[in-house]
């Protein structure tokens, strides 16, 4: 029977001192998911870090070495295994060609069971992105960002400095998370269901001044859509039983709400609204 391996990349850019609590947390989740080995790779973005990197390496094992023992409960029967040298260097630009090359040379060795992005408190947004679109090819990928140091800015209600680092991860959401995967294709697939959500986030991008929560009714989206159809210089008209159709999926999947036969864009329907809108596409 082959070894369930978890792997965990870190991209090397500046401060590491997200490292240990990122392992311990990963470490916690690997158990959860009956994971039998962790295998560890630092990925240098800059020549200075390429430099300092392999020093840093020496210091990191004996420190996952004393975590280990310090936290056995964490850490259980998992074997932790780290690259003896880090990853040539590589821009944050070419950031998912290097995810991808990762995922194909370990695709035989347990990489089903995940692989995780680790980034401290100051992500580069190249590595963000990129893990987000490497996310809708490679399901099985999770990006953490652990918030070292205590900011005093934090919004009262989440500010605990009482708790380690390691019980402070963020999990960033990804394109290829379930949560936003199932909808994204569901949008995708039918443009006539793309052109209804649009529609509704143009309206509620020319109505965001107000304070209250906007809704529009069937009528006034009915009303945009044959309109932005006649000056695309489509000829045919969409119904109102046909809206009713394509609006179907944007409510299941819970992109708008009705409310009184008033719909309402949810903050999942702005996310992928966003991600979609400067799409050329013709509504059928």
């Amino acid at each position: 029977m082959g070894e369930k391996i978890v792997h965990i990349m870190f991209p090397s850019f500046e401060k590491m001192d997200h490292a240990i609590p990122s392992v311990r947390y990963i470490a916690k989740k690997a158990r959860e998911i009956r994971a039998t080995q962790i295998h560890i790779q630092f990925v240098p973005l800059h020549a200075t870090t390429l430099a300092n990197l392999p020093l840093f390496l020496t210091v990191f094992k004996r420190q996952i070495d004393s975590d280990i023992r310090a936290f056995q409960e964490q850490y259980g029967d998992l074997s932790v295994i780290i690259a003896e040298a880090p990853r040539p260097l590589a821009k944050a630009s070419d950031w998912e060609a290097v995810l991808d090359e990762y995922i194909v040379e370990n695709r035989d060795t347990g990489l089903n069971y995940g692989m995780w992005i680790a980034l401290g408190n100051d992500p580069l947004s190249e590595i963000i992105l990129q893990t987000s679109i490497a996310s809708l090819s490679h399901s099985n990928l999770r990006l953490i960002r652990v918030p070292v140091g205590y900011n005093l800015q934090t919004p009262q209600e989440s500010f605990r400095p009482d708790l380690p680092l390691s019980k402070q991860v963020e999990e960033l959401r990804l394109l290829g998370g379930h949560q936003i995967r199932e909808p994204l294709l569901e949008v995708l697939k039918a443009p006539a269901v793309c052109e209804a959500l649009l529609v509704i986030r143009e309206m509620h991008d020319m109505h965001s001044s107000q304070e209250r929560e906007i809704g529009f009714n069937p009528n006034q989206i009915l009303q945009l859509i044959n309109s932005n159809r006649q000056r695309q210089g489509t000829k045919q008209e969409l119904s109102s039983s046909a809206l009713t159709n394509n609006k179907g999926p944007l409510i299941e999947y819970k992109l708008v709400k009705t409310e009184k036969r008033r719909h309402i864009l949810l903050p999942l329907g702005i996310y992928i609204s966003g991600l979609l809108r400067k799409n050329e596409y013709q509504g059928e």
